[in-house]
């Protein structure tokens, strides 16, 4: 049984609250997330948990990786898109309050649902379209040649390291 399953892997993982929805299993598929957004784009994704805490509805993203000292506003966008998402699929009623970002060492970052961060993660998809259809160049920020090639940009991009 699924849920079984990812009761069993949240608790090996130590995800708080009631388990509504997994994607930590990646041996079983599971269907993404997709919304209209404006400009005529999709969002999609899908987060490792929703989890129910308080009555209330809480997308979880698990990090294997080591925490930074400040979350990185990519992570801040991810579980932005998932309050979307949460949002488009269940109803505005549903909107998770906030959303929860843990690292495999336990420390977690609390990210709020905010206006501010829709227009962001919105502004971003559409910069993320505009590069995917040609309409503005992508831009690198870093000097790495192995970034560059796992880009999804890499094949439209004319700033990158060959």
């Amino acid at each position: 049984d699924l849920r079984r399953l990812a009761a069993k892997k949240a608790k090996e993982t130590g995800v708080a609250g009631t388990v509504l929805y997994s994607d930590a299993d990646h041996s079983r598929p599971t269907e993404n997330f997709v919304c209209d957004i404006p400009g005529g784009n999709k969002l999609v994704g899908k987060p490792d948990y929703i989890l129910k805490q308080e009555g209330r509805i809480v997308p979880l993203e698990y990090k294997s990786g080591r925490p930074p000292a400040r979350l990185f506003p990519s992570h801040e966008h991810q579980v932005g898109a998932y309050f979307i998402l949460i949002e488009s699929r269940y109803g505005r009623l549903a909107a998770p309050p906030y959303g929860i970002v843990r690292f495999s060492d336990g420390k977690e970052f609390r990210v709020s649902n905010t206006e501010e961060l829709r227009g962001r993660v919105l502004h971003q998809a559409q910069a993320m379209a505009d590069i995917q259809s040609g309409a503005q160049p992508a831009r690198r920020d870093h000097e790495s040649r192995a970034k560059c090639s796992a880009c999804e940009f890499f094949p439209v991009c004319d700033d990158r390291i060959d």
